[in-house]
C-alpha cells in the first residue's frame, strides 16, 4: 500500500529534524572549542595584566609595606576578569540555546522557538542543583577561589622572600655561606617571581580557578543546548520521548551507561517520555547528549521489555555494575540485596552511615 501524503509529510519532517540534530551537535562541537579558546584568552590576559602590574610597581624587590596596594590592583584585575568571563558565558549559553531549537525550525513556528529558548535560559539561571547551588553561586565560588589563591600566593611569596633575605643577610654578616635553600627563597619576593606565583595560582596550580571555569563553561553551555533541544521537542505532536545518547568518546562505564541502556519506561533503551523525566545531564562536564524519538518509532517489543534500574544492573557483568554504582562497596551492597532501587544514586558514604544505623554488618558486607 502506498504511503499517504500525511505519512510522507511526517517522514520528511522527521528526516529534517534528524539532520538538524546532527548539524546542531556539530555546531556545539565548534562552539565548545571557540568558547574554550576565548575563555583561555581571558585568563591569560588577566595573568599577563597581573604580572605587568606587579613588575611595574616593583621591578626589583616587593616589600611587605607595598603589599596592600599591590593586592588591591590585582583584585581589580580579577574583578574585571569575572565580568568579562560572565559575559562570555552568557553569549555561549545563548548560542547553545539557538542551536537547541535549530532542528525544529521547519516544524515549530519561530515565535514559539524563541519563547522556548528564552524560557529555558531563565530556568537554567534559576536552576538549583542537588548540592543547593545555582549558576550564580558557582561563578561566585570560582571568583572567591581565584581571589583567595592569588592573594595568598602573592603574600606568601613576598613574606617568605623577605624573611629569607633577612636570614641571608645574617649569614653573610657572620661571614658564613648562605645555604642554597635560603638563597633560593630570598628571590621569591622579586617582582618577576611574585608575578609568576600569581599567574600559577590563577591558571596552573592544582584546583586553579581557570580549570574550574573551563569545567563550568562546558557543563552550562552543554546544558543550555540539551535542555532547549528537549523543551522545543516537546512542542512536537508526534514526540515519543528523548533518548539519552552516549558520546562516541564516552570513557569507562559509569552511571551514564544505565541512563542510556535501561528501558525504564517501555519506550526503548535509554528513552524517556519527557524533558523532566530524562536524567541528562548525569554529571558535570558530560559528553553525553539527547536525541528526539518519535512516537511511531516505539515498538511493541520496547513496551513489553520495560525494566527497573535494579533489573538492568542485575544483568550486567560485575565490572560494569561496580563502575555504574561507583565502587566495590556499593556493588557488594547491591549484590547482597541490601541496596534498594531508590539508593542507586546515593553516595556510598551516606549509605554506609545509614546501613550501620540500621544494624547492617557493613564490614562483613564489603569484605573488610
Amino acid at each position: 500500500m502506498a504511503a499517504t501524503p500525511e505519512a510522507l509529510q511526517r517522514q520528511a519532517r522527521k528526516a529534517t529534524i534528524r539532520r538538524g540534530s546532527l548539524q546542531a551537535r556539530a555546531g556545539m562541537t565548534r562552539l565548545d572549542a571557540r568558547m574554550l579558546e576565548e575563555l583561555t584568552g581571558l585568563y591569560e590576559r588577566a595573568a599577563a595584566a597581573m604580572a605587568a602590574e606587579i613588575v611595574t610597581a616593583a621591578p626589583g624587590t616587593v616589600r611587605a609595606e607595598n603589599l596592600a596596594q599591590m593586592l588591591a590592583q590585582v583584585d581589580a584585575i580579577l574583578a574585571r576578569l569575572s565580568g568579562e568571563r560572565n559575559a562570555l558565558l552568557d553569549e555561549g549559553m545563548r548560542q547553545a540555546a539557538g542551536l537547541g531549537v535549530l532542528p525544529y525550525q521547519a516544524s515549530v513556528d519561530a515565535v514559539t522557538l524563541t519563547r522556548v529558548a528564552e524560557e529555558t535560559l531563565r530556568w537554567q539561571r534559576a536552576f538549583v542543583a542537588e548540592d543547593g547551588l545555582q549558576l550564580s553561586d558557582r561563578l561566585w565560588r570560582i571568583d572567591a577561589s581565584a581571589l583567595q589563591d592569588v592573594n595568598t600566593a602573592i603574600s606568601q611569596a613576598v613574606i617568605r622572600g623577605q624573611g629569607a633575605s633577612a636570614a641571608a643577610a645574617e649569614f653573610l654578616a657572620r661571614g658564613e655561606a648562605v645555604p642554597t635553600a635560603v638563597g633560593q627563597a630570598s628571590a621569591l619576593n622579586q617582582g618577576r617571581a611574585v608575578a609568576q606565583a600569581a599567574g600559577d595560582a590563577l591558571m596552573r596550580d592544582p584546583g586553579n580557578a581557570y580549570e574550574q571555569a573551563k569545567r563550568l563553561f562546558r557543563t552550562e553551555i552543554n546544558r543550555s543546548h540539551g535542555e532547549t533541544y528537549m523543551a522545543a521537542g516537546e512542542e512536537l505532536e508526534e514526540l515519543g520521548g528523548f533518548k539519552f545518547m552516549l558520546s562516541p568518546a564516552h570513557p569507562e562505564p559509569d552511571i551514564c551507561d544505565l541512563h542510556a541502556r535501561a528501558n525504564l519506561h517501555g519506550l526503548g533503551p535509554g528513552v524517556y517520555p519527557s524533558r523532566e523525566a530524562c536524567p541528562w545531564p548525569a554529571h558535570p562536564n558530560t559528553l553525553s547528549f539527547v536525541e528526539v524519538v518519535f512516537e511511531d518509532e516505539v515498538t511493541d517489543a520496547d513496551r513489553s521489555a520495560r525494566e527497573s534500574r535494579a533489573e538492568w544492573l542485575g544483568r550486567q557483568p560485575a565490572g560494569t555494575r561496580e563502575a555504574v554504582l561507583g565502587g566495590k562497596a556499593k556493588a557488594a551492597a547491591f549484590d547482597a540485596g541490601v541496596l534498594r532501587e531508590n539508593q542507586i544514586a546515593t553516595p556510598w558514604q551516606v549509605l554506609e552511615r545509614r546501613y550501620r544505623r540500621q544494624g547492617v554488618d557493613v564490614d562483613a558486607l564489603v569484605g573488610r
